[in-house]
């Protein structure tokens, strides 16, 4: 029986399973903090809500993650795109 995997939060610090949390991964030209669904590249994981993605800014968590800091345009950006993955999994 393989061992469930488990991530940690980059805004609340919290550890879940990885298929609870989101896989947050910078652009190619390391621009914007896009929702990686392919799962490769330097990334971290964030859990789908809006408290979490409102405390981006914040966090030590995105800095060491991505190796760079998020500002709130794309912290907005970010949270449309985990609203429109909810909708998609409802659907």
């Amino acid at each position: 029986m393989a061992a469930t995997p488990i991530r940690t939060c980059m805004s609340c610090g919290q550890r879940a399973p990885q298929s609870a949390l989101l896989r947050i991964q910078s652009d190619p030209q390391g621009r914007l903090a896009v929702v990686d669904k392919a799962r490769r590249g330097r990334s971290g994981y964030l859990h789908p809500t809006r408290a979490c993605i409102d405390g981006l800014p914040k966090a030590r968590g995105i800095r060491r993650s991505l190796r760079r800091g998020i500002d709130r345009c794309e912290r907005e950006r970010l949270a449309e795109a985990v609203a429109d993955l909810s909708l998609e999994k409802t659907e």
